[in-house]
């Protein structure tokens, strides 16, 4: 195996991981909450990911608490 298919291997079992940690909550720490209609409805996420889409949302995440991390966006419709 050459170095590019070791990289691109290690790279698609890495996304494989995050979605299979999604898929059954495990290390999901952080919930972003959608309105629809007039109740809010929770998505669990994994902060890692988060950070690195939404940098804006690093010193929200990087609090050193245990406390559950959550975020409303009430304008955003939840799917």
């Amino acid at each position: 195996m050459t170095a590019p298919d070791l990289e691109e291997n290690t790279i698609a079992a890495l996304f494989q991981n995050i979605v299979k940690y999604w898929e059954t909550q495990t290390f999901c720490d952080f919930t972003i909450f959608g309105q629809e209609n007039d109740i809010y409805k929770g998505i669990k996420c994994h902060s890692l990911v988060l950070c690195s889409v939404a940098p804006a949302l690093k010193n929200l995440l990087v609090e050193e608490n245990d406390e559950e991390k959550f975020i409303f966006l009430p304008e955003i419709e939840f799917m």
